[in-house]
């Protein structure tokens, strides 16, 4: 009786494991080379680059200061704020300019991150055409990146992403 009283506190401690750090079934994780779109979004949803190709694609020449100088790129991919309007942001219709209140985060394979403020990219404000870039130069990407043109170092720019979340900035 003893024994089998231990196999189940082991066996629910394993559970409790891998759900403690974050554990998951491939299957609930989705494709190895997809981005996970979500945070406050209404349908959050997870794309792989050839989904991300069936959307409609604008094409960019984006320049930067690189290492060693500056760099141009050409790139293909779809408009950050189209992709996340097709999620339905949470923005409360009741609150004025509720979406000046919003940033997002875009988060790398290796942990790295930036920023984009939601107003950078609205048309009412900077109308900037940040980019989840599928085809650079050509080339086909693995997993997109996330292009932030006109700023002047590639800082922001964003390569080998997995996660790009719509996060609500308050003060504390």
């Amino acid at each position: 009786m003893r024994a089998r009283t231990v196999a189940w506190m082991l066996v629910g401690l394993t559970g409790l494991l891998a759900a403690g750090c974050g554990g998951r079934s491939s299957a609930a994780a989705g494709p190895a080379d997809a981005v996970k779109v979500d945070g406050a979004l209404g349908e959050p949803r997870t794309w792989t680059v050839d989904q991300l190709e069936t959307l409609p694609l604008q094409t960019q020449d984006v320049g930067y200061v690189g290492m060693g100088g500056n760099k141009t790129v050409h790139a293909k991919g779809v408009p950050l704020l189209d992709l996340l309007n097709r999620a339905e942001p949470k923005f409360d219709t009741k609150v004025k300019r509720d979406e000046l209140r919003f940033a997002v985060l875009v988060h790398a394979t290796d942990k790295y991150e930036a920023t984009v403020a939601w107003a950078e990219m609205a048309p009412d404000f900077a109308a900037k055409p940040v980019l989840v870039e599928v085809e650079e130069d050509g080339k086909k990407l693995d997993r997109p990146s996330v292009l932030v043109p006109g700023d002047k170092e590639g800082g922001r720019d964003v390569y080998e992403v997995d996660r790009i979340t719509l996060v609500e900035v308050k003060a504390p």
